[in-house]
């Protein structure tokens, strides 16, 4: 073969050469633009970049490859130079022509290299999502987590306020059930008729068609100036029963007398003539009313309350040693029928006054005698 055949063979080599670095190079430009499409749809789909890192994974075998062919066909064109030394013109235009491909494979190179960091930064971004992901994997275990310990403090809650209902609702009816035995016993109380008893002071006899009489006698209590007497007045019956018992004279007894009253003539509190006279009383229970109350200052029964009857309120003296109670004798006292018209003394019915100071005047007056009344409800 001459050697101008040679050459144009060995251009056509060169030739064919180049057009295959420029298809490489534009199918490096193409692998670029796929590359940074497939960086948009790593960003979303994890499961495609696992596939694209495939598809570079052998795509770099391939650049390998390449680079292989590229050392082989360094190799042949290190052969060709040889060849070529005994062409100086043709050896020039190839060696610039070398140099140039030498130019392109080292820019290949260079960008297969960026290529690789780049595929690397976008592994370690993946890495970091996947990071990410595991975290906010973690975070919905712990709310799930935290989500159930709430559902189990509802449903204690929930079992806790059904339990109060039930003890709510239990006390309810109890409370229903107490309800019905009161009124049943306020029935029995209204079938019953009363039942309140007072003493009515200065009389033998009870409040006609309100009350019944349970007993009559006369009035007994400590003497007015023993410094241990019993503060009572007692409605004494006239026919006492006695115990069985051996009478032993003892001083260590209390003891019981009669009683008077002893209010100032002129004054005719418990009735004309009455100091020294005895006085009776009589026990009273009521037949449609089931309580009574005296009400000392008053005349009248406040609203809700029927009067039994009305009078002056009495009780010892103030100077005496004994003490007393306050009592209201009916305001038509008597005299004991039968009773001894002397000065025996015993327990003493006086008339109380007013004495201003400690007590509030008006309303109340100065020495102004105190009235009382017995009220039934």
């Amino acid at each position: 073969m001459s050697e101008s055949t040679t050459e144009q063979t060995q251009n056509g080599e060169l030739q064919t050469l180049q057009t295959t670095v420029q298809t490489q190079t534009g199918e490096l430009q193409t692998l670029q633009t796929t590359v940074q499409t497939q960086n948009i749809e790593l960003q979303t789909l994890q499961t495609t970049v696992q596939t694209q890192n495939g598809e570079l994974q052998t795509l770099q075998t391939t650049v390998q490859t390449q680079t292989g062919e590229l050392q082989t066909l360094q190799t042949t064109i290190q052969t060709q130079n040889s060849e070529l030394q005994t062409l100086q013109s043709t050896e020039q235009t190839q060696t610039g022509e070398l140099q140039t491909l030498q130019t392109t494979i080292q820019t290949q190179n260079s960008e297969l290299q960026t290529l690789q960091t780049t595929v690397q930064t976008q592994t370690s971004e993946l890495q970091t999502q996947s990071a990410e992901l595991q975290s906010l994997k973690t975070k919905e275990l712990t709310e799930n987590g935290e989500l159930q310990t709430m559902k189990t403090m509802k449903l204690t809650q929930t079992g806790e306020m059904s339990s109060l209902k039930q003890q709510l609702s239990q006390a309810n009816n109890e409370a229903r059930s107490q309800n019905g035995k009161n009124t049943s016993i306020i029935q029995q109380l209204s079938q019953v008729g009363g039942g309140s008893t007072f003493v009515r002071w200065g009389r033998t006899d009870c409040p006609a068609n309100l009350t019944e009489l349970v007993h009559s006698g006369y009035a007994g209590g400590s003497w007015y100036d023993h410094t241990g007497a019993a503060v009572d007045y007692l409605c004494l019956p006239p026919d006492p029963e006695w115990l069985q018992t051996t009478v032993v004279p003892n001083a260590y007894t209390g003891r019981i007398y009669g009683a008077e009253y002893e209010s100032n003539t002129g004054h005719f509190l418990f009735g004309p003539q009455s100091r020294d006279e005895e006085v009776p009383c009589a026990v009273c229970r009521s037949t449609s009313f089931v309580s009574s109350v005296m009400i000392p200052a008053r005349t009248t029964c406040y609203s809700g309350w029927t009067k039994a009857y009305s009078g002056s309120l009495a009780s010892g003296n103030y100077n005496n040693k004994a003490a007393t109670q306050y009592v209201c004798v009916d305001e038509n006292a008597q005299p004991l029928a039968g009773g001894a018209d002397r000065d025996d003394n015993g327990i003493l019915f006086l008339g109380v006054k007013a004495f201003c100071g400690s007590l509030r005047c008006p309303p109340y007056e100065q020495d102004k005698y105190i009235a009382c009344v017995v009220c039934m409800k």
